[in-house]
């Protein structure tokens, strides 16, 4: 199963670029099929005069990724998405018709 993580959209204060929230994907794949959770979370403060503060310019992908599954539960998000993976293979599976013409 392959979980991979993207993060769409960030919420900052323009005074100071201070992260305040970030709209994250997880996508779970496996055998062709995949789902996904959507979801927006709310970072904790961060003062902008901290040693450790990344200013908003230098900010990647994987930094924001690491923020937020480092804040949420990600073991809920992936035994939910691959349950749901599990549901569209298993009715799959259960089809035992079909429509069509063979020519």
């Amino acid at each position: 199963m392959k979980h991979t993580w993207e993060i769409h959209n960030l919420n900052r204060t323009l005074s100071d670029g201070l992260i305040v929230s970030a709209s994250y994907l997880c996508r779970t794949e496996l055998n062709g099929e995949s789902t996904r959770t959507i979801d927006q979370i709310e970072l904790p403060y961060k003062d902008p005069s901290d040693a450790d503060f990344i200013a908003y310019e230098e900010l990647t992908q994987d930094i924001v990724v690491g923020w937020v599954t480092g804040s949420i539960d990600t073991a809920s998000i992936y035994s939910n998405n691959s349950s749901s993976i599990a549901q569209i293979i298993n009715d799959k599976n259960a089809i035992t018709t079909g429509d069509g013409i063979p020519w």
